[in-house]
């Protein structure tokens, strides 16, 4: 009878350095875990920003006048002929960097706060609404998805 007991209390204590030991390793992986499921959802946001916008739609909603003769200026300085013939240089813009705490996705492309808005201004100039895909939006739909311990982890951008 007291073998049996001997026997018990050895098991638990053998049970218990694996259990400590594999919450040491749980305390290192939380976070690579938490990274990970971020750099995913970057990926995703990126996907998702990367498509090209639908063509465009006439006549074209011009903000005013000012506006008008500046894109076309700016067109005919580009290119030298209208319409204007897209090169996808915003689209490949989307970029993805990672650091300590996860990563930010950017575009720095001439312009493209116009086509995507920004994180605290999530409006598109009237011209692109409903053809290119709205940042914040699209930020707001994969954040969705995320557990909610890596959503409190996520810095607070204000909303405009």
């Amino acid at each position: 009878m007291t073998m049996a007991k001997i026997s018990t209390s050895l098991n638990m204590k053998s049970n218990i350095n694996l259990v400590r030991r594999n919450l040491d390793n749980l305390r290192t992986a939380l976070p690579r875990i938490g990274k990970f499921r971020i750099t995913e959802a970057l990926t995703e946001i990126m996907r998702r920003m990367s498509k090209p916008g639908k063509k465009m739609t006439y006549p074209v909603p011009w903000v005013n006048v000012k506006q008008r003769i500046k894109v076309i200026i700016m067109i005919m300085k580009k290119q030298g002929f209208l319409p204007y013939a897209r090169t996808g240089s915003h689209e490949r813009g989307w970029k993805m960097e990672s650091n300590v705490q996860g990563g930010k996705v950017y575009n720095n492309s001439r312009g493209s706060k116009h086509l995507y808005g920004t994180m605290r201004d999530p409006r598109q100039s009237p011209i692109h609404v409903g053809r290119w895909v709205n940042l914040r939006a699209t930020y707001d739909a994969v954040v969705k998805g995320l557990p909610k311990k890596v959503k409190e982890s996520l810095r607070k951008v204000p909303r405009a």
